[in-house]
């Protein structure tokens, strides 16, 4: 789970040093959605397990490392609910777009040859892709 946490981590760093009237939205996505883009390709394994947590026991989730993933979670969903915050947006949960958010990106990134064969997209088609579906969900909700 360290790549996934790491990534996490990180972005949070990045989220901190954000001044909203200096930063590009598109591009602060584009970092997020290509670099955890990149963590769910690389790392195959960790991909496996969050997918299959849902079967796990309580024991094999706490072997799995599932505890760190949900306070990962917990901090995207901080960040996304400030985000929401930055630009007035109201919602019952939050936490629920980088939630979301992260679900797209991993399943992208574990049906790629289910979807596409042995010919997929380029990694920035498909990342120009998500970047659109989820800038257009963020910023045009109701509220």
């Amino acid at each position: 789970m360290l790549p996934f946490t790491d990534f996490v981590d990180e972005f949070g760093r990045t989220w901190q040093a954000v001044v909203p009237e200096q930063t590009d939205e598109e591009e602060l996505a584009r970092r997020f959605v290509g670099q955890l883009y990149d963590v769910f390709v690389e790392h195959q394994g960790l991909l496996l397990t969050l997918m299959a947590s849902e079967a796990l026991s309580e024991e094999e989730k706490a072997d799995a490392g599932i505890a760190e993933v949900r306070r990962a979670i917990t901090t995207l969903g901080r960040i996304s609910a400030e985000g929401m915050h930055l630009r007035g947006l109201r919602s019952d949960h939050p936490d629920l777009p980088a939630h979301s958010t992260v679900a797209m990106i991993a399943g992208m990134a574990a049906l790629r040859s289910t979807y596409f064969g042995a010919e997929p997209p380029s990694r920035e088609v498909i990342v120009d892709e998500l970047i659109q579906a989820i800038l257009h969900g963020f910023l045009h909700r109701n509220g």
